[in-house]
């Protein structure tokens, strides 16, 4: 449901009565010019970083379906509300130990469990549900299969068939055909959900029969601008620079996202002149914009740092300036990195050699949408080739960098 909006003359109208009011008015056939795109959760629980990244990859690919996906953990229960969601909730668990929920997700489990819920405690509430397990191992997707039926105990109806992925023969088995059916099923859950919502009740300010020019001319105020604007602050303990100095590490940085490493590097500095006999870690920073001489943000710092030998290795791009150089060139250079995956991947072997040999770590800062995606995807490739294995295991190696904290994001939409 839209939020209320607050109007001059006091009067209050629910936005989503005055949507249904529209559609039912007989001479106004058009298409309002903003359309909001319809909405889901992901909700996951994941003790190794599977279930997460799968999670992960369901909500990036939401936009490309014409879908938005609201993506939490299960513990973070600031971020939801299955008490009064009423859109399609999907749940992505796995099982860890002797059948026990992930750590991320034992408190949701005891929180369902309450034998003093009501059995329509949940009848508002629509889900599907994959779970992970292994059956080599007792108690098989044994989370998964506790959340599915407490749900249904308090109410809930399922849109689409449980998927029980097995890591003992592979989880694509299940999961690719699983991923390949979600989004047909969500959006019929959506249309379905829609088509069950009665119509509403027209505010009784707002004659009947009357034309669109009336309604917006006569029944709303649309100059008035909200007082108030609340921000929300979302706090990343993890992201920081590894407290062992002897650690090597590497910063993602294109555009904005460089600025914390700007102090990561600082502080660096402050550590190699207080402690001069310690022995560092190496550090990498790959930073891109569009254009060298207008975007190139903190240069004389990072030069700075590249001269002390604070930062080793600065490996820079400027889109737009080697696009430009591209059109120019007869025989365009294969070697001119456009974007920073674009470097990482002509560093693979140094990359992968600090991650994978050194116990180094990785930091990506900046744009969720496309970047952090694109460098993600690079690094699953560079792991694919440097040890030679399929995608699902170097899934797994990510995953297990992410779990150690040495795969840290802190990004943005």
């Amino acid at each position: 449901m839209f939020r209320v909006a607050t109007l001059h003359n006091g009067a209050k109208i629910v936005l989503w009565q005055f949507t249904c009011y529209l559609s039912n008015l007989a001479l106004c056939n058009i298409r309002m010019p903003c359309e909001v795109k319809p909405r889901f959760v992901v909700l996951y629980g994941s003790q190794k970083g599977q279930a997460q990244s799968i999670a992960e990859g369901i909500a990036e690919e939401a936009e490309e379906h014409g879908l938005v996906a609201e993506l939490s953990c299960l513990n973070q229960n600031e971020r939801y509300n299955l008490e009064k969601e009423n859109a399609p909730v999907v749940f992505i668990v796995s099982t860890t130990g002797d059948g026990e929920p992930p750590d991320n997700a034992l408190q949701f489990v005891k929180r369902i469990k309450k034998k003093t819920l009501s059995t329509d405690y949940y009848k508002h509430l629509c889900y599907a549900l994959l779970a992970l397990g292994d059956t080599n191992y007792a108690n098989f997707c044994n989370c998964g299969k506790t959340i599915e039926r407490r749900l249904q105990e308090l109410g809930a109806k399922q849109f689409y068939a449980t998927g029980y992925a097995d890591d003992g023969v592979g989880l694509e088995v299940v999961l690719d055909p699983w991923l390949e059916g979600l989004w047909k099923e969500i959006k019929g859950a959506l249309s379905k959900m829609a088509s069950d919502k009665t119509g509403a009740q027209v505010p009784s300010y707002i004659p009947q029969n009357v034309s669109l020019l009336y309604l917006l001319t006569w029944c709303l105020e649309i100059r008035s601008v909200p007082k108030k604007i609340h921000v929300s602050l979302r706090p990343n303990c993890s992201f920081r620079a590894p407290s062992d100095p002897s650690v090597p590490f590497i910063m993602v940085g294109p555009g904005t996202g460089v600025a914390p490493f700007i102090g990561f590097l600082q502080q660096r500095e402050t550590e190699r002149q207080q402690n001069p006999e310690v022995v560092f870690g190496e550090t990498w920073l790959f930073f891109g914009c569009r254009h060298k001489d207008r975007d190139y943000l903190f240069r004389e710092d990072l030069e700075g740092f590249l001269s002390s030998g604070t930062l080793n290795h600065l490996k820079v791009c400027f889109s737009r300036d080697n696009q430009e150089k591209e059109a120019e060139e007869v025989v365009p250079s294969a070697g001119r990195a456009r974007y920073v995956q674009h470097n990482l991947l002509f560093n693979s072997q140094h990359v992968t050699n600090i991650l994978l040999k050194q116990n180094g770590c990785l930091y990506v800062c900046g744009d969720a949408k496309n970047m952090a995606k694109d460098v993600n995807d690079t690094l699953m490739e560079m792991i694919k080739t440097e040890l030679q294995v399929d995608q699902l295991e170097a899934m797994k190696t990510l995953a297990r960098l992410r779990e150690e904290k040495r795969y840290l994001q802190d990004i943005w939409g």
